[in-house]
């Protein structure tokens, strides 16, 4: 999960680069009452590593929070 300013240069990354898909919504900040986007995304510990070294190599306005997930399952995913 992604709180950012900019969501289309993480979610071109995320689509084009790491072959994943996002989603986001709008957002307010409870604070700063500015705008922003949360991105959630389902990733491999790799990919979200990838994500966070873009992040920072582009210096993104971004926070970025890592929750592991036990199962995924739904449309786009395989059962096992």
């Amino acid at each position: 999960m992604l709180i950012c300013d900019d969501k289309d240069v993480i979610c071109d990354y995320i689509i084009n680069v790491l072959g994943k898909s996002a989603t986001y919504v709008e957002a307010r900040g409870a604070y700063t009452g500015e705008r922003n986007y949360i991105v959630f995304s389902t990733l491999t510990k790799k990919q979200a590593i990838e994500l966070r070294g873009f992040i920072h190599q582009n210096k993104l306005h971004a926070f970025m929070s890592v929750m592991t997930t036990s199962e995924v399952f739904g449309k786009g995913f395989s059962s096992l």
